[in-house]
C-alpha cells in the first residue's frame, strides 16, 4: 500500500477519521491535505464513469496514460525524512 505524508491510498475511511480529528485539534494543515486527497479520490471515482461515456478512445489506453502521469508526478514529491 502506498502512503504519502501519512495518507493511505486506499483507506479513505481512516483518512476521514484522521481528517476530522485534525480539524477538531490544532492540525488544520494536515487535515486540509487529507481533504484534498479525499476530493481527488472522489473525482477519480467519478471519472471511471464519465470517461467511458464521453470518450471514443479505448479506455485501457486512457487508464495507462493516467497511471503514467500519476507515477511521474509521484516521483517529484519528496518522501519525508525520518530522523532517529
Amino acid at each position: 500500500m502506498i502512503t504519502r505524508l501519512g495518507n493511505f491510498g486506499a483507506s479513505q475511511t481512516t483518512n476521514m477519521i484522521s481528517m476530522v480529528v485534525g480539524f477538531m485539534g490544532d492540525n488544520i494543515v494536515t487535515s486540509l491535505y487529507r481533504l484534498l486527497a479525499l476530493v481527488m479520490y472522489i473525482v477519480a471515482f467519478a471519472m471511471t464513469v464519465i470517461i467511458p461515456k464521453k470518450c471514443k478512445m479505448d479506455v485501457r489506453y486512457i487508464s495507462l496514460a493516467i497511471d503514467v502521469i500519476g507515477i511521474i508526478i509521484l516521483m517529484f514529491i519528496p518522501s519525508p525524512k525520518h530522523s532517529s
